[in-house]
């Protein structure tokens, strides 16, 4: 999964990459992460965002895409929620800081 979270992924393809089926690779799955996959993928997908969100002029929708969102408008959504601020913000604040170390 974290070799192709920017592909479209989903609990069937997983579960019959382990040979199980759906239902039990969902229970398997929240048992051992504690999270659904979809939201175990959705923070995934956010975390990965970080570097070019910081490190690159990209623009945001592009960031969405390379990361696996759908589209723009999920991403902001889903970056809101494990960060409390849009990844526009979010940029801007972090490029702002006086510890900020661009590499």
């Amino acid at each position: 999964m974290h070799d192709h979270y920017s592909e479209p992924l989903n609990t069937a393809q997983m579960a019959q990459q382990f040979f199980f089926s759906k239902e039990y690779f969902c229970r398997f799955f929240k048992k051992y992460t504690g999270a659904t996959f979809s939201q175990y993928l959705a923070k995934y997908r956010v975390l990965q965002a970080e570097q070019p969100l910081a490190q690159t002029s990209k623009k945001i929708s592009e960031i969405a895409l390379e990361t696996g969102f759908a589209d723009e408008g999920s991403f902001i959504q889903c970056f809101r929620k494990y960060y409390g601020c849009t990844p526009r913000s979010y940029r801007k604040e972090i490029t702002q800081n006086p510890f900020f170390r661009k590499d």
